[in-house]
């Protein structure tokens, strides 16, 4: 998950206090806290508010996923999915 906010330092130390966890500092203004199963991403945003900004997949078939964004105009810079305001980065699923 990435949610975007003009203070991510600030939100993600908030709410890693509240999970009772650590935010780690992933360079370039970006944070991070690591859950049992993912992370949750805080990005540096010029907005005035934090929001919700995007999810991270694992997929078994990021080139068809991408192709069929793409015939519905709905891919996004740096091979992403963008749908309903969300930007969905997609990965090979890593093999079971």
């Amino acid at each position: 998950v990435e949610i975007e906010s003009p203070d991510p330092k600030g939100l993600a130390e908030r709410w890693a206090q509240i999970m009772e966890s650590r935010a780690q500092d992933a360079g370039a203004g970006r944070y991070r806290i690591e859950l049992d199963a993912g992370a949750i991403e805080f990005l540096p945003s010029s907005s005035g508010e934090a929001v919700f900004a995007g999810v991270n997949l694992e997929v078994a078939d990021v080139r068809a996923i991408l192709a069929a964004a793409k015939a519905q105009g709905c891919t996004g810079s740096e091979g992403t999915v963008n749908a309903c305001g969300i930007r969905f980065r997609l990965t090979p699923a890593r093999a079971a």
